[in-house]
């Protein structure tokens, strides 16, 4: 890796590499493409991030653990899905019950996946799609995200719009929320005097929610839900009529809490045309050093992301 032996990323990569050797090749594999910029500014989060799990009590190697843990399940239920051509977990109920609503297992998902933000080329490139849109509309005055989760992206976007007004979260995890509400605090530059709203709930199951957002984020929920059109037509009514919706999702890729599978990028993008949304930009990325078209004959994961925005 071209990075400083000292640094926390490498850090972080040494514990990554001791305990496993396939993802040591590939983060090793990937860090290498990165440029000198890029590598700084994963080095800047990473620091950040490990301040803040330190003021959490969540110890860097025990945070490479859930990595790990987290790099574990996802591969044996695709070891389990490419048996039985199914997804393991049948329901949102048994998602709930398993991972949702399961502080410990929860909180450990998230930091792991946060970790996967800057150690998984795929996840990366996602992230920096994502960027594109906050900075197309840096004068944004409203916000909401749909399943924060470990707290990024709101942190990303809270710092570029500085002329935020109301930002609003959205997760049905009360783990998942407090980590991010937790984590934007504890790295608070930018000014709270906003109207700053973190609900606690299905955002299906949102009534009266009648606010309209310039900006709307959608990270890896579609795959977590039974009726993703419902999502989608939700969504839609909740977005201004020049605003942009980020929506990443996956396909082919079993999870411990997708219930939701997608065969191709067809039928994702079916579902945002029923909803009324054209696709402005879109990503796909399979996770392996492979086609689209072998990605898709395989079963191999592939990672989606979409910039979306009313026809």
């Amino acid at each position: 890796m071209r990075i400083d032996r000292q640094s926390t990323t490498q850090n972080v990569f040494d514990l990554i590499s001791k305990k496993s050797s396939f993802q040591k090749k590939k983060i090793n594999y990937f860090h290498n493409k990165l440029t000198r910029m890029e590598l700084k500014k994963i080095e800047n989060y990473l620091q950040l991030y490990k301040k803040f799990l330190s003021k959490n009590n969540i110890a860097l190697n025990n945070a490479v653990t859930s990595y790990l843990e987290m790099c574990t399940d996802m591969f044996n239920c695709h070891i389990k899905f490419l048996r039985t051509g199914k997804y393991p977990v049948k329901s949102l109920t048994e998602a709930k019950k398993k991972v949702y609503f399961n502080s410990k297992k929860m909180k450990s998902y998230m930091v792991g996946l946060a970790i996967s933000q800057f150690f998984w080329e795929t996840h990366f490139k996602m992230f920096k799609h994502l960027q594109s849109m906050i900075l197309s509309k840096a004068n944004a005055k409203s916000y909401l995200e749909i399943g924060p989760g470990h707290g990024l992206f709101s942190y990303y976007s809270l710092n570029i719009l500085k002329k935020l007004l109301n930002y609003t979260a959205v997760d049905i995890s009360k783990t998942s929320l407090k980590l991010t509400k937790d984590f934007l605090f504890y790295n608070s530059k930018f000014n709270f005097k906003k109207e700053l709203s973190f609900i606690n709930m299905d955002f299906l199951e949102l009534k009266n929610f009648n606010k309209k957002f310039e900006l709307i984020v959608c990270g890896e929920v579609l795959e977590h839900v039974s009726n993703p059109i419902k999502l989608l037509k939700n969504i839609k009514k909740s977005l201004d009529k020049n605003g942009k919706i980020f929506i990443s999702t996956c396909i082919n890729c079993p999870a411990i809490d997708h219930v939701n599978q997608f065969l191709n990028v067809d039928h994702i993008e079916n579902l945002f045309n029923k909803a009324k949304f054209k696709v402005i930009s879109r990503k796909v990325l399979p996770v392996e050093k492979v086609s689209y078209k072998i990605a898709i004959k395989k079963k191999i994961t592939i990672n989606y992301s979409a910039i979306l925005k009313h026809i």
